[in-house]
């Protein structure tokens, strides 16, 4: 104990010889316990935040798609498929094909690149925190008729007409060379997150009936290879996609393949 004393008071003599030196160690320690406490709450913020976005971006759906393998391109889904699974699957509220692309759009303000969604009325489902601001969505009876409508969101209305009151207003949208004229139905708010502006960049979204991409653009929307599943709950997706796989397994026969995920 005495030997423990003596260090003690040999400590205290050194800092009180050595004042500016032991004032720079100890703002050192301080400083990078701080700096490391300070980056580990960061990453964690940023973390959680980049979490809650992304359950928010897909909630309740869920991707399915042909893997590649060595038995080449043998398999496409049909609406046939879909239906069974909307038919034999619980929870689900749909099925959609979707067709993402770039293009760009022309309006009394100018041209922006855009980022081009076809899919079914079911892609308003897509991102759940991403409301509708005016208008409406395209319905089935649109996606049926090929009707030429869109819907848009806020930062690219503002961007091509200095403003986010264009629904009943036209843009011309031009996908590979083809340039065609969309009447605008409805607006989405702005997305909040930080996330989603990210990927999104300075590109104006354009969602649309898959069926237009394909009466008048020229893609082929019969070549299925992916689809989404639409559940009731985003705690419904897992089962949802578990059963969905067992029941494609089991229509084509290839139980235990490992072909679709």
């Amino acid at each position: 104990m005495a030997q423990i004393w003596e260090y003690v008071k040999i400590a205290i003599a050194n800092i009180k010889s050595n004042k500016n030196r032991s004032i720079l160690t100890m703002l050192g320690i301080i400083m990078g316990i701080s700096s490391v406490i300070m980056v580990i709450s960061i990453g964690n913020g940023v973390k959680n935040q980049v979490s809650s976005e992304i359950g928010t971006m897909d909630a309740g759906q869920v991707g399915i798609y042909l893997k590649d393998s060595e038995h080449g391109d043998d398999i496409h889904f049909t609406q046939e498929d879909f239906e069974a699974i909307r038919e034999k699957v619980p929870n689900v509220k749909g099925v959609t094909t979707h067709i993402d692309v770039d293009g760009y759009v022309r309006g009394p303000k100018g041209s922006e690149s855009a980022y081009v969604d076809g899919s079914s009325e079911l892609l308003q489902y897509y991102f759940a925190g991403d409301e509708m601001m005016a208008g409406r969505y395209f319905t089935a009876a649109d996606c049926e008729s090929a009707n030429k409508v869109c819907v848009v969101g806020e930062k690219g209305a503002k961007a091509i007409y200095g403003t986010a009151d264009v629904v009943g207003k036209t843009l011309d949208l031009t996908i590979n060379g083809i340039t065609q004229e969309l009447t605008i139905i409805g607006v989405r708010a702005a997305y909040s997150g930080a996330l989603f502006a990210l990927l999104m960049g300075d590109e104006m979204d354009v969602e649309m009936p898959i069926t237009v991409l394909g009466a008048y653009y020229g893609f082929d929307t019969d070549d299925n290879t992916f689809f989404y599943v639409v559940g009731e709950t985003a705690e419904d997706v897992e089962q949802i996609a578990e059963d969905s796989i067992r029941l494609l397994e089991t229509r084509y026969g290839v139980r235990g393949e490992d072909r679709f995920g």
